[in-house]
């Protein structure tokens, strides 16, 4: 029995280091790609910098540049997402809570989206 009960630790030991080693692997993977996809976001933002600079008279041109820009500037949030999660669920980053009022939240939210009348 005891030779049992310390082949289940050993095998479940194992597991729990694959899992870790996997989860590793994937927290870099992730911290990796995002910060090659910043790379190339503020390559992208140059561009579009440069073409809105030459294309100010050419109405199209420049909307769709204007346009580009806001979409890339959502991409970069979402890297930006994506690296706090990562940074989270290695623990590099420690929350501090707090308790809040919920009711002034929602109120502050409400006066920032409703059109002012």
């Amino acid at each position: 029995m005891f030779h049992e009960v310390n082949s289940l630790v050993a095998i479940l030991n194992a597991h729990a280091e694959n899992e870790k080693s996997a989860k590793k692997f994937l927290r870099n993977t992730i911290s990796d790609i995002s910060h090659q996809l910043k790379t190339l976001l503020a390559a992208l933002n140059i561009y579009i910098g440069l073409i809105q600079g030459e294309a100010e008279e050419q109405g199209a041109v420049w909307e769709f540049s204007r346009l580009s820009e806001q979409e890339l500037d959502r991409i970069e949030g979402l890297v930006q997402n994506l690296l706090k999660i990562t940074k989270l669920d290695a623990g590099t980053i420690v929350l501090d809570k707090s308790l809040e009022n919920v009711s002034e939240i929602a109120e502050s939210i409400k006066k920032h989206f409703l059109p002012n009348l």
